[in-house]
Formats: structure tokens, C-alpha cells, sequence
């Protein structure tokens, strides 16, 4: 009975101390590979935002200073609450300032779209690339600044280039459209109010808004400054009534997309003689069918006619053009 009782007792010590072993055992696979998972594991380094920048987390911020490419440098300098459209020769920027990227900020991010509201009418920087695909479909933002990690952004709404020749960007010029959208609004002594709002999305849904702003603008009888960096034309070389008529009538004729020429700026001093013409270089504002404010430069000429030159003018090679708001035409 005893010896059976102690080969009992044996198997339960067996037993007990196999199970303290596996549980042992256990506990080094356990500590191993928490120690290859530490070892594997990435840490990402925390982004080290600027004072101004924790500030205005998830804010657009206006400024009337040409922005830098990366954000570390803003201040409060240049920050405005208020503009006058198209009158002063300021530069017109925002930056919008993320409290992490949109990849990070919703799940399946994988862009960003920019919505402009003003006079209550709304449009995005995707709706434009899909009204004008020819030109908007394909086109970088080639002057809209991006921090390394997509923490914020820099857009110039008025940049602050001397000319406006081949730096188009699709962030502006929908600013600029949508000021044609509320033509009927901007009188001299209105005061609208335009909203910015920076959008994460998946493909064509908005996923999170990472920052928004306001700013109030305001239209004065001096909005329609032809040489504001709103309106961009060169400074006038000359003033010639008939000249400027036989232009507008010239571009009207030759472009089945004119609804009316509304404004003329000649940049030369005089015509300059080329062979069979003499001509010179125009700035045309004119509004498109479907309602758009554009502004053209093309070289415009006169042929010539006999032992003198035609009345008639010939609308020649094109520079560029732009949107432009409605202002800029009366």
C-alpha cells in the first residue's frame, strides 16, 4: 500500500514539474519574442511642429506675404482677417496647418481636395479638373507648397510672381472661377466672405477635414485694377480707342468661345512694324460662354493694306491666360 502510495505521489511530482517546465518554457518563448518583436519594430519619430504651427492646428491661415515652401518659418507676420479684392498689389496666400497627414487622418486616404465657398455658392479643386479636363486633368501643383510629411500646405490664392507666364495652378485658379460663379455679388462695398476648407478623401468621397478658415473680402471701385496681381496685365503702353475696338471685335470674330470682350490693354508704346504688319503685344479680358472671366495675352496686328495697313486687327500667338475675377473686366 505505502509503495503504491509513493509511486502516486511520484507521478504527481512528475507531472507537477512538467507542467512548471512548459510553463517556464512558456515564459522564454514569451520574453523572446517580445524581444525580436522590440528588435524588428519601427518607431517613428513624433513630428516636431513650430509654435506657430501647434497654434493654428487644423486652421487656414491668410497672409499677405509670399509663403515659404515648408512651414517652420511662419510667423504672425503678413497674417490677414481681411482683403480687398483685386486692388492692393499684395500677394494673397494661405497655409493650412494638419495635425497629421492625410494618409494618417481616416482610413484609405489617398488625397487631399480643397474646397472654396464664397457668397454661398461651393467649389473643389476635383470638380474643376473634371469641368476642364483638356487642360486641369493632368496639371501638378506647380506653385502650391507641400511640408515633406503632408503636414501642411501652402497655396497662393494672388501669387506673388512679377508676371503670371506658365505657372499655372489648379489650387488658384479654382479660387478664381468660382469669384466668376458670384459676378452678380461683387459690387463695390460688398463684403463676402470666403471659406477654405483642406479635405482628406478616398478617391472621391471627403474622408476628414484637416483644417478650415475664413476671411472676409471686400469690393471697392478700385477692384478693378487692371494691373493687380488678381488681374494681371502689364502695365498699358498706350491708350487708342479704335485699336482697342478693332481687338475686341477681332477676338470675338475669330473665337466661337466669347461671349463679349470687356477690357483692352495694349503693352506697347506703339505698333511695332514685323514684315507685311505692325503689331504689338494685348492684354484681352473677356468672358467665356459658360460664364468664366479670362484674361489673354496674345500679340495682335494689322496687315498690311496697300501703302498703309489694314483697320481690321488679326489676333496673333498666344503668351497665356488665366481666370480672372469678373472685377478685373469693368
Amino acid at each position: 500500500m505505502k509503495t503504491k502510495l509513493n509511486s502516486v505521489l511520484l507521478a504527481l511530482a512528475l507531472i507537477c514539474t512538467a507542467s512548471t517546465a512548459d510553463a517556464q518554457l512558456g515564459k522564454l518563448f514569451k520574453k523572446k519574442g517580445k524581444k525580436d518583436d522590440k528588435k524588428d519594430e519601427v518607431v517613428e519619430k513624433p513630428r516636431e511642429y513650430s509654435a506657430h504651427h501647434k497654434a493654428n492646428m487644423g486652421k487656414v491661415v491668410f497672409y499677405n506675404t509670399v509663403l515659404g515652401k515648408g512651414s517652420s518659418g511662419d510667423s504672425e507676420t503678413g497674417v490677414i482677417t481681411e482683403r480687398t479684392l483685386a486692388s492692393d498689389d499684395k500677394p494673397f496666400y494661405f497655409r493650412a496647418y494638419f495635425e497629421k497627414s492625410y494618409s494618417k487622418s481616416c482610413e484609405g486616404c489617398d488625397g487631399m481636395d480643397i474646397k472654396y465657398t464664397l457668397g454661398g455658392v461651393s467649389l473643389t479643386t476635383k470638380e474643376v479638373r473634371k469641368m476642364i479636363p483638356a487642360y486641369y486633368g493632368r496639371m501638378a501643383s506647380a506653385m502650391s507648397f507641400y511640408d515633406y510629411d503632408n503636414t501642411a500646405l501652402g497655396i497662393p490664392l494672388s501669387c506673388g510672381a512679377g508676371k503670371y507666364v506658365n505657372n499655372y495652378t489648379l489650387q488658384e485658379d479654382t479660387y478664381r472661377i468660382l469669384l466668376s460663379k458670384v459676378k452678380d455679388q461683387l459690387k463695390p462695398g460688398a463684403t463676402l466672405k470666403l471659406k477654405v476648407e483642406v479635405m482628406a478623401t478616398k478617391g472621391d468621397e471627403v474622408g476628414a477635414t484637416l483644417a478650415s478658415g475664413e476671411i472676409d473680402l471686400k469690393v471697392t471701385d478700385g477692384s478693378n485694377y487692371a494691373q493687380s496681381k488678381n488681374c494681371r496685365c502689364a502695365k498699358q503702353g498706350m491708350s487708342d480707342e479704335k485699336i482697342e475696338k478693332a481687338v475686341a471685335e477681332a477676338f470675338e470674330f475669330q473665337f466661337n468661345d466669347v461671349t463679349k470682350v470687356h477690357k483692352v490693354v495694349l503693352n506697347g508704346r506703339d505698333l511695332e512694324v514685323n514684315g507685311d504688319s505692325r503689331g504689338m503685344y494685348a492684354n484681352i479680358i473677356y468672358q467665356r460662354n459658360d460664364g468664366i472671366f479670362l484674361q489673354i495675352k496674345r500679340w495682335i496686328y494689322f496687315k498690311k493694306n496697300g501703302d498703309g495697313y489694314s483697320d481690321k486687327a488679326t489676333i496673333g500667338k498666344h503668351v497665356y491666360y488665366i481666370p480672372v475675377s469678373p472685377t478685373c473686366a469693368f
